[in-house]
């Protein structure tokens, strides 16, 4: 688990009026990334493909077979 995963939430949860609470995360200090996801950023930025390059294409093949949906 990420150290941001484990900060406390600003508040014990959020009523959207059906009765249900919900918990809200919110993040007041540090960063939600480490170095690893900071450099992958750093090398998209570089390789100038944002949206359609080889890191998307790798995300998604690795979240397809994370989710099951990679037998196709």
């Amino acid at each position: 688990m990420t150290s941001w995963a484990k900060q406390k939430t600003s508040r014990p949860g959020y009523d959207f009026g059906d009765g249900v609470p919900i918990k809200v995360r919110y993040i007041f200090r540090g960063t939600p990334c480490g170095k690893e996801e900071l450099a992958a950023v750093k090398e998209a930025f570089k390789g100038g493909t944002l949206t359609m390059g080889p890191q998307v294409e790798a995300f998604e093949k690795e979240f397809a077979k994370y989710v099951g949906l990679d037998k196709r």
